[in-house]
């Protein structure tokens, strides 16, 4: 007599098993996906700040411009139009060796760019985002790209509009 074999096998069944599973946790997901556009969104607010871009190129502080709109360099978020530009020298504490007098020396070839900014950001309870994509928090480092230049400094002042 012939033996028959079965139809479904123990790798079969693990087969199904791990499909199974897969289905089941796509569809969680998607269900915590749903979850969250549920959530409330931060209202959009003005917000004007400032940033100081330091050790930029002496050709590169003249190309920065008002009315240029700045993007983060990381995401690619608007930041910003600049409302105002200031240059000014770039120093650093620099020793002098015949009195071990700390004094501030100009750094040739650099400038100090501050450019004052206005843009839209969500207003968050602990944060603000430029764009809804990059935070602003005084302090912080931040790497900017405007039409033709890059640079890098740190948010120096917040003022939040209405």
């Amino acid at each position: 007599m012939e033996k028959k074999r079965s139809i479904i096998n123990l790798f079969d069944i693990i087969v199904i098993i791990l499909a199974a599973a897969v289905a089941v946790l796509l569809f969680v997901a998607r269900g915590a996906k749903d979850n969250e556009s549920t959530l409330t969104v931060a209202p959009t607010i003005e917000l004007r700040y400032t940033i100081e871009l330091a050790e930029v190129l002496e050709e590169t502080a003249s190309d920065i411009k008002v009315g240029d709109t700045l993007y983060d360099s990381e995401n690619s978020a608007v930041l910003g139009t600049i409302t105002a530009v200031e240059i000014t020298e770039r120093t650093r504490k620099t020793v002098v060796e015949e009195t071990g007098e700390v004094k501030l020396a100009p750094v040739p070839g650099y400038k100090t760019v501050i450019v004052s900014l206005v843009g839209s950001a969500l207003d968050g309870e602990r944060e603000m985002k430029a764009d809804g994509l990059t935070n602003i928090r005084v302090g912080r480092g931040i790497a900017v790209r405007g039409p033709g230049y890059y640079a890098s400094g740190n948010v120096i002042g917040i003022e939040r509009g209405e």
